[in-house]
C-alpha cells in the first residue's frame, strides 16, 4: 500500500497508508461502504441528498460529511458540516470551520492530503493511521473517505467515517 503523505523525520505524525483495495477491518467502516455502494446503483457517486440517517443507524456515530468548496488558495476547501459523535470525541469539534482556523499548518496540509486524495480519484479510499490531533497517537484510526454528488451528478462533499480505536 503507498503512503499518501511523505512525514519528515523530525515530525512527529505518523505515516498515513492508502489502501485502494479498500481492505477495511472496522465493523463501522466496513458497513459504511456497504450502504455507499448501495447507493450508487450503477453511477460513480451517490446524491449526497440521498444518505439517510435511519438506513446508517448501526455506524452513525462515526458518520461525518465534508463540504468540497472551490478555493482560489489551495485549490479546493473542506468544511465539516456535518460531524459524528465518534470524532468529534477523538479530533474535537471540528464542523463548520476551515482547515487552517482549527490545525496547526502541518495539520491542515495533511487533512487537505486525505480529502484531495478521496476528491481527486473521485472514487471511496480507506486511510490508515494513528490520530494526530490532540496529542491522541495511542489511538489507530481507519478512514473511508467517498465522494457524494449533487443533484446534477457534480462532486459536492465526501461521506468521511471515521473509527478509532487503542493501537496495539
Amino acid at each position: 500500500m503507498p503512503s499518501l503523505a511523505r512525514i519528515s523525520p523530525k515530525s512527529d505524525l505518523a505515516p498515513i497508508t492508502v489502501d485502494g483495495e479498500l481492505e477495511f477491518t472496522r465493523a463501522p467502516t466496513k458497513k459504511a461502504l456497504v450502504y455507499w455502494r448501495s447507493l450508487c446503483r450503477g453511477r460513480a457517486m451517490p446524491a449526497r441528498s440521498e444518505l439517510s440517517p435511519r438506513a446508517m443507524q448501526e455506524f452513525l456515530p462515526h458518520v461525518s460529511v465534508v463540504d468540497v468548496i472551490p478555493d482560489r488558495v489551495h485549490g479546493f476547501e473542506y468544511i465539516v458540516s456535518l460531524q459524528g459523535t465518534h470524532p468529534t470525541e477523538v479530533l474535537g469539534n471540528v464542523k463548520g470551520r476551515r482547515l487552517e482556523d482549527m490545525l496547526s499548518r502541518e495539520l491542515a496540509e495533511r487533512w487537505r492530503g486525505c480529502f484531495e486524495h478521496a476528491r481527486a480519484a473521485a472514487a471511496p479510499v480507506r486511510l490508515l493511521t494513528r490520530a494526530s490531533t490532540l496529542a491522541k497517537s495511542w489511538l489507530a484510526c481507519e478512514v473511508l473517505i467517498a465522494p457524494l454528488a449533487n443533484e446534477a451528478g457534480n462532486l459536492q462533499s465526501l461521506f468521511w467515517v471515521f473509527a478509532a480505536w487503542r493501537a496495539e
